[in-house]
């Protein structure tokens, strides 16, 4: 293991094939020979445990080591290219400086090809690098000013209620607006892009598609769920009875048979 790292992952499928050693002792030299390892590439023995217990140990150990050896081997590589990055931007930041410093040279003959980095310009018959003007950095979370469309903006709850009536849907305007205006317009960790598209979401889920107000219930809705309600317990009431009678007719007819004078 590289002298730098001084830890290791132990995965939770390979710390289950712990758990199946026969007793707390071979589990605490396994996982002693696995640190050891891990920290000084140390090699374990198990040639002193029973056979059958050797064979365990060492099967354990080998997955163990595998994966101990592949998680090291990409540590290092990560190693390798941070510092190979490191070298080219020191070496970009040393060119930087050194023509900042022989500017009236650079001023003859023109700066050296690559020390100019992208937006930058040159004024006419002078080499001192001026940084172009670039525009301004869009707002954090917002999605469409990072693409160069317009900026969300939320809407009313009158134009939620015309956006629903046009559509026939049921949605509760002042409920959409109340609870995106709640969660600052978020839709999971994503600032909304398109409030309409989250109306036709609520449309389609069963708990917010009909949460329509009441003034835009009509009367004949609100007697179909009484009375609609009410036939439909009475119906599966009735069904519920007529299968436990015939559940008893038939227990008592089974108990009654041999049951003679």
């Amino acid at each position: 293991m590289g002298a730098d790292k001084r830890n290791f992952i132990l995965y939770a499928n390979l710390a289950a094939m712990l758990d199946d050693l026969p007793d707390d002792a071979a589990y605490a030299r396994a996982m002693r020979a696995v640190c050891r390892y891990a920290y000084d590439g140390e090699e374990p023995d198990f040639s002193d445990c029973p056979d059958r217990l050797q064979g365990m140990m060492e099967m354990v150990f080998t997955v163990m080591r595998r994966q101990i050896d592949s998680d090291t081997k990409a540590y290092q590589e990560k190693c390798a290219a941070n510092r190979e990055r490191g070298r080219a931007g020191g070496k970009a930041s040393v060119r930087a400086r050194r023509g900042a410093g022989e500017g009236g040279a650079a001023g003859e003959d023109g700066p050296a090809e690559g020390e100019c980095g992208a937006g930058t310009a040159l004024t006419p018959g002078n080499a001192e690098p001026v940084p172009a003007r670039q525009p301004p950095a869009p707002a954090k979370g917002d999605a469409g000013a990072r693409r160069g469309g317009a900026a969300f903006r939320p809407p009313t709850a009158d134009e939620v209620r015309e956006y629903c009536r046009s559509r026939g849907s049921r949605v509760d305007p002042e409920g959409f607006v109340d609870h995106y205006t709640a969660n600052g317009w978020m839709v999971g960790r994503t600032r909304m892009r398109d409030w309409k598209a989250a109306v036709r979401t609520w449309e389609r889920n069963p708990i917010t598609r009909n949460r329509a107000p009441a003034e835009d219930i009509e009367e004949e809705d609100v007697l179909f769920c009484r009375e609609g309600w009410r036939e439909e317990f009475d119906r599966q009431e009735a069904e519920y009875k007529a299968q436990q009678k015939r559940w008893m007719e038939k227990y008592e007819a089974v108990t009654s048979v041999g049951d003679g004078p």
